[in-house]
């Protein structure tokens, strides 16, 4: 009888030990969970001045997971445009914003609302791109707005003649791993 017990108590071990070393091998093999999503939002504001239509130089600033401001360069590439220079359906916007610690390259795809007098309105959905620096794994994505209004005489001092002044709010949900 005591054969038995001890067959059943070598028997046991081994199971407890292979059970014990499936654990530990698969606690390393599982891989780190990303930080949940938290809100993020951009304001940007470039200025579009007569003659460059599609490459503009802003400022921006962020609030939600992350706070800081800088500069805004923007590349824009509008479809539709009716007639007056001014007016389009669709823009696909690719929006570099930096500051001391990095940068992010962000996508934008709006179409326009409304243009009503000077001022035009319109949505769409942003999506970051790229980023380095401190932003290097920052990821995230949501829907944007915009406001634009047309100056025959531009308010901003590095653009001479008529402008048009685009403000973009970006809001969504991001997370930096």
């Amino acid at each position: 009888m005591s054969i038995q017990i001890a067959g059943r108590k070598s028997k046991l071990h081994r199971i407890g030990l292979t059970l014990t070393l499936i654990l530990l091998l698969s606690s390393f093999a599982l891989p780190a969970a990303a930080s949940p999503p938290q809100d993020l939002h951009f304001d940007i504001q470039v200025t579009y001045a007569l003659g460059n239509l599609t490459t503009v130089n802003g400022a921006w600033s962020s609030g939600g997971l992350f706070t800081s401001a800088g500069d805004a360069v923007q590349t824009a590439h509008h479809a539709g445009w009716p007639g007056n220079g001014w007016q389009f359906q669709t823009a696909h916007s690719v929006t570099t914003l930096s500051d001391g610690n990095g940068t992010i390259t962000i996508k934008d795809q709006s179409t326009q609302i409304a243009w009503s007098g000077p001022d035009a309105t319109g949505s769409g959905h942003w999506e970051i791109q790229h980023a380095t620096g401190a932003y290097a794994q920052l990821r995230g994505t949501g829907d944007s707005t915009f406001q634009a209004t047309f100056y025959p005489a531009c308010p901003d001092p590095s653009a001479l003649g008529p402008c048009l002044i685009l403000e973009m709010q970006l809001n969504g949900r991001g997370h930096a791993n």
